[in-house]
This record gives structure tokens, C-alpha cells and sequence, in this order.
């Protein structure tokens, strides 16, 4: 016998987190969790998760892909460049390694804009969302930029 009871009687549903795509627009986020790994290929990149904490959003998740180092010698694509807004708008000072950048902006909280990436058909993931920047940052052939901001 189970020492764990399943009662759905007491569960609400809409307790769960959504992985929804939210709309396109700036956002309060904690930094749930970052990650700094390495790709088959050898790129190198940090994952930052956020969470959104506005209130009509609030547990909707949000991924950054930072690419800091390519194997091939091709495009950063503004990787490290987000990692350090990211750790500016957290107040974190200095120069810290990967490692350290993803242990310092664990539970930061931060703004972000996200912009609404709409699935094409046949995608098995539906809609997501992009972290972006501000236009006149933007570059032709590159992935989104990050536009952080301080909390």
C-alpha cells in the first residue's frame, strides 16, 4: 500500500504553471534558474528561465539562450551581450565567468520585453516567445537581442 493519497477533491487546476506564450510586451520576471552548458557541437551557451511575476501572467515561463562561445567561430548572435545586460539589471558589478554569472542571477528579479513568436503550422510546440531588444539595436540575420532593464 501507498503511503501517498491522491485526492483531487482539494486540487486546483488552475494552481499549475502555463507554458501559454505570453503577448507581446514588457514584463516583471524572477530568474528562476540559469544554466551554463555545452553542445554537442561545442557552442557554449547560459539558459536563463524566467518567470513571469506580473500579476495576470503570473508562473508563465520565458527561456533566453545566450550563446558566449561558437566552436565554428560563427555568430555570438548578442549572447554575451544579453548575459551582461541581464547581470546589470540585476545590479550585479564585475566580470564574473559563466559560472558565476548563472549562480549571481539565480532569484533576481528584472524587466524584460517579450515578443510573441507565432508557431508556423505542422510546429509541434505552438507559440513562444523571444526576449528582445530595442529596435535600433537590431542587426539583419541575427537572433534577438536582450533589452533587460533594473526592477
Amino acid at each position: 500500500m501507498s503511503d501517498f493519497v491522491f485526492d483531487t477533491s482539494t486540487f486546483d487546476p488552475s494552481s499549475l504553471s502555463t507554458y501559454e506564450a505570453l503577448p507581446t510586451g514588457e514584463y516583471s520576471f524572477e530568474i528562476e534558474g540559469t544554466e551554463n552548458y555545452t553542445k554537442e557541437n561545442g557552442d557554449k551557451l547560459i539558459k536563463i528561465t524566467l518567470v513571469c511575476i506580473d500579476e495576470k501572467y503570473s508562473g508563465r515561463r520565458v527561456w533566453d539562450y545566450c550563446k558566449y562561445f561558437s566552436a565554428s567561430g560563427g555568430s555570438l548572435a548578442g549572447g554575451p551581450q544579453r548575459v551582461m545586460s541581464a547581470l546589470l539589471a540585476a545590479g550585479i558589478p564585475g566580470s564574473p565567468s559563466p559560472d558565476e554569472a548563472c549562480a549571481a542571477l539565480d532569484g533576481e528579479t528584472v524587466n524584460a520585453k517579450v515578443k510573441l513568436r507565432k508557431a508556423k503550422p505542422g510546429d509541434s510546440y505552438g507559440d513562444s516567445n523571444n526576449v528582445v531588444e530595442r529596435s535600433e539595436e537590431r542587426r539583419v540575420g541575427t537572433e534577438c537581442s536582450c533589452r533587460w532593464w533594473p526592477d
